[in-house]
């Protein structure tokens, strides 16, 4: 029986099952919420577009380079060529040159791990935000900022790197590796701006008057980096291409 599993088993059943998952189904993450009927009644994101799931106002966003990181025992993402054709084989074929263009060079190394984050985080994060800013205010962003060592390793701001920031941990020794070759006051001023949004968000429902709400019309999202600023539908061409070419995680 799973429930009389000790600790040690199950955590090495489930390194096994995360190392099986990725290749044996195409874009599949063998860790996630079930959809029981009770505690889970439906899948959260029809329950995000119906406007079943609570109106409240929400932050809502990513890194720029989320899937660098996820190497080796975390090797979970759609980045290596065989995941990658796997996704294209069952892509509705009018899909397929659009999201090529939209990362040329596929499967590459760099346009792989970017392929593979915008699928498992930023794609599906666009399609929250447009859903639940039907219904309550949201508020969109991407953490962009990389210190020097983050870019000479090939990570960029990936996935998590953001948090020794945010949380004014850089006193951390992964925060001080991240460090070690300069960056420290851009990367703190980073964190203590989103702090500040984050703060007066909790307080009021809301972040800085800077920092614009997100709609459908605009997508308009706050970008973090050394120097913050706001675009408009940012990577639309990416946006536009999952959109026709993974219509599961469009909804």
């Amino acid at each position: 029986m799973l429930t009389d599993a000790s600790a040690d088993d199950l955590v090495i059943a489930s390194v096994a099952l995360q190392v099986r998952t990725p290749d044996a189904y195409a874009g599949a993450f063998c860790f996630a919420p079930v959809v029981d009927g009770d505690l889970v009644p439906e899948r959260p994101f029809v329950a995000f577009r119906e406007g079943r799931a609570h109106r409240v106002p929400l932050i809502i966003g990513t890194n720029d380079r989320e899937g660098t990181i996820f190497r080796g025992r975390v090797d979970i993402l759609p980045r290596s060529a065989k995941r990658i054709d796997d996704l294209f084989a069952e892509a509705p074929g009018d899909s397929r040159r659009a999201m090529r263009a939209a990362y040329p060079e596929l499967p590459a190394r760099r346009p792989a791990a970017d392929f593979g984050g915008d699928y498992g985080f930023w794609y599906p994060s666009t399609r929250v935000a447009d859903t639940c800013s039907r219904y309550a205010p949201v508020w969109s962003y991407r953490f962009d900022f990389a210190t020097r060592l983050l870019k000479l390793v090939g990570l960029d701001a990936t996935h998590g790197v953001e948090m020794f920031a945010l949380f004014d941990r850089t006193d951390l020794p992964m925060a001080r590796v991240i460090i070690s070759l300069g960056g420290y006051e851009l990367y703190a001023a980073a964190g203590e701006r989103m702090r500040q949004h984050w703060l007066r968000f909790a307080e009021t429902g809301a972040p800085s008057p800077a920092w614009p709400r997100y709609d459908e019309p605009t997508r308009s999202t706050l970008v973090i980096d050394s120097s913050d600023r706001v675009e408009e539908d940012p990577r639309s061409e990416r946006r536009r291409a999952w959109h026709a070419f993974a219509p599961s995680l469009a909804g």
